[in-house]
């Protein structure tokens, strides 16, 4: 394993593998918010990591049949909400 984009060592646990699993791009990455302040709602789904534009996220077994151009929620806590309403690369609209 080697240094990620964010100078970040990823940790493996091998006892963890389950063999494959399915995995989501998402087009939101380290440009508009940091990991540590994300949280998918779908306990199942797990943030593998993140480059400057996009995010991988780990999604098990596909439970709610993720496709391209689909949504998935987080939870966002304050610095990550800060983080994307400040990047110029979010859509954000007033509701």
């Amino acid at each position: 394993a080697g240094i990620n984009v964010a100078g970040i060592t990823p940790q493996v646990d091998p006892s963890k593998s389950t063999g494959s699993s399915n995995r989501a791009l998402l087009d939101s990455g380290l440009l508009d918010i940091q990991q540590r302040n994300l949280l998918p709602f779908h306990p199942e789904y797990t943030i593998e990591g993140a480059s400057s534009d996009m995010l991988v996220l780990s999604v098990g077994d596909n439970p709610e049949n993720l496709n391209t151009g689909s949504y998935v929620p987080f939870k966002v806590d304050y610095m990550g909400v800060l983080s994307l309403m400040n990047s110029r690369y979010i859509e954000k609209r007033v509701v």
